[in-house]
C-alpha cells in the first residue's frame, strides 16, 4: 500500500476478530490476530512480539496493514459477543508472549499463562464453548479462523498477492 493510503475501519462490535496474513517472522508468513474488546472506542487486545505481554491497543494501526479481515461470530447475539470481548479484556491482558505456545499442546480449560496472538482469540472464544479451530490441528492459524463455520467475514480490506 502506498504511504498515506489507509483502509477505513467499519463500525466495530465487541468480540470481532481482526486477522491479517501480512505479518512475517524469519521469512515465515504467519499473520496476526486480535480481538475487539470495546467496539465503540475501537480497542483491541493483541499479543505482538516476544518479550512483551498482551495488551489493549487502538485498532487504528490495523488500517495500515496491506490487507486484513474482520470476522464475527455467526448467529450469536451482541450480548454473547460483548461477554467474550469483556472476558478477553479482563482475563487475557498482560499474558506473556510465547512464539511456540500451542505447537505441542493446548490447554483450553487451564488459565492462559503464555500465548501468541491467535491463542488470545481462540482461548477467549473457547471459554464460551466456541471451538474456532475446525480441523483440530496442532496449531490454530489465521486460515483456521477464515475456514471456521462459526465465523463470518464482515469486512475485508484489499488482499494483495505479495503482502
Amino acid at each position: 500500500m502506498q504511504e498515506g493510503l489507509l483502509h477505513p475501519l467499519p463500525p466495530l462490535e465487541d468480540g470481532d476478530i481482526f486477522i491479517t496474513p501480512c505479518v512475517h517472522t524469519f521469512g515465515w508468513r504467519h499473520g496476526h490476530a486480535g480481538i475487539v474488546v470495546d467496539g465503540k472506542s475501537e480497542q483491541i487486545l493483541e499479543a505482538t512480539s516476544p518479550g512483551t505481554r498482551s495488551s489493549i491497543r487502538s485498532a487504528e494501526h490495523w488500517r495500515s496493514y496491506p490487507a486484513f479481515f474482520i470476522l464475527r461470530l455467526r448467529d450469536a447475539d451482541s450480548v454473547t459477543r460483548r461477554a467474550i470481548g469483556r472476558y478477553a479484556a479482563e482475563h487475557l491482558a498482560e499474558v506473556p508472549y510465547s512464539l511456540t505456545f500451542g505447537l505441542l499442546s493446548r490447554e483450553p480449560d487451564a488459565p492462559l499463562r503464555r500465548c501468541h496472538c491467535i491463542n488470545l482469540v481462540w482461548y477467549a472464544y473457547r471459554q464460551f464453548g466456541y471451538e474456532l479451530d475446525p480441523d483440530g490441528g496442532f496449531l490454530v492459524t489465521i486460515e483456521d479462523l477464515l475456514q471456521c463455520p462459526l465465523l463470518e467475514v464482515v469486512y475485508h480490506a484489499h488482499l494483495p498477492p505479495d503482502c
